[in-house]
């Protein structure tokens, strides 16, 4: 007599080893669909293939490389996102374009930014650390931020006072602007602390498992303050190279830039509950997000069709990983 199987029977007889194959296929073949058909568009728009426009990408996709690399600790870690961009990289352009102002050498210029990221950064990982949200703590470090900065300017447009600041992030070094080989660099440096470091390791199984992390006597207040300076060290070269390349910042500059990185964070492809992703996958969903961004402005989209589209790159992106990697 013959017995008809169930569907968790037919499941349970697929070889294991076959569907993580076959997943691993998947993962691997949707990026290249997704880059195919985006080259494909792009080399038929007008104007896109010319050096003065690929500059333009990679110089804007530098500014968000940097910070998305920088954000892929924190995710990576558990702790979700940090809402307070845009009001840390404005303040590490404030501070760099005063210290210009006043004629301050470089090398105080960058060291004054670093230490009040890294200042910042250690109050944000101490309050974390003590189980308040992370999201929360970080849009109110940034509310705060942004108040204090708008009182001090006086809401007024910030500049380096004729002073040249090039030597940051405006250079060009060998046809290429120098933020090009910091945002490199940095990916470079982040993705190694990140793989081969026992920092790195610590971030991601607190991630992965916050609970077996601290049986295994992994302090979760060494992971917050570590993935916090990553990522006021990341906001502090950010600041350096917008202030550089623009020469003037006010309080209310930069509007999107948060919403940029958590964007470029998600299509690289890091699990916003922690645990998975890379700072290399990252850096790339940057150079995606400012690859599409041009493209659509080259196609003279609107400010309303260009967010709705980037809008639905990301949750594609989620949601496509998503279901692939329970396939896997």
């Amino acid at each position: 007599m013959s017995t008809v199987q169930g569907p968790a029977q037919v499941a349970a007889a697929v070889d294991p080893e076959t569907a993580s194959q076959r997943g691993s296929v998947a993962l691997i073949a949707a990026p290249v669909v997704v880059v195919f058909v985006l080259a494909s568009v792009a080399f038929t728009t007008p104007g896109f293939g010319n050096s003065a426009n690929l500059r333009a990408i990679l110089v804007s996709a530098s500014v968000v490389g940097v910070l998305a690399v920088a954000m892929t600790p924190i995710t990576l870690s558990g702790n979700f996102f940090s809402l307070g961009v845009q009001q840390s990289v404005v303040l590490a352009a404030l501070l760099s374009l005063h210290g210009s102002s006043q004629g301050w050498h470089p090398v105080r210029i960058v060291l004054t930014v670093l230490l009040a990221q890294l200042v910042l950064a250690c109050v944000q990982a101490v309050i974390v650390s003590a189980g308040l949200n992370p999201v929360i703590t970080t849009l109110a470090v940034g509310s705060v931020l942004y108040g204090l900065m708008s009182k001090q300017t006086e809401a007024a447009t910030l500049t380096s006072g004729g002073n040249d600041m090039t030597w940051w992030g405006s250079a060009v070094v060998w046809g290429v602007p120098v933020s090009v080989f910091y945002f490199v660099a940095f990916t470079v440096l982040i993705s190694l602390l990140l793989r081969m470091t026992v920092t790195g390791r610590h971030i991601t199984l607190m991630g992965a498992n916050a609970e077996s992390a601290k049986t295994a006597g992994i302090s979760p207040r060494a992971v917050c303050t570590a993935v916090f300076a990553i990522f006021g060290v990341g906001c502090a070269i950010a600041g350096l190279i917008l202030a550089s390349q623009i020469g003037q910042v006010a309080a209310n500059d930069f509007p999107t830039l948060t919403i940029d990185v958590l964007a470029a964070v998600l299509v690289g492809g890091t699990a916003i509950a922690g645990g998975h992703g890379s700072a290399t996958r990252s850096a790339l969903g940057a150079v995606f997000m400012a690859f599409l961004s041009n493209v659509l402005l080259l196609h003279d989209s609107g400010t309303g069709t260009r967010f709705v589209i980037i809008g639905a790159a990301v949750l594609a992106s989620v949601v496509g990983r998503h279901l692939l990697r329970r396939e896997s």
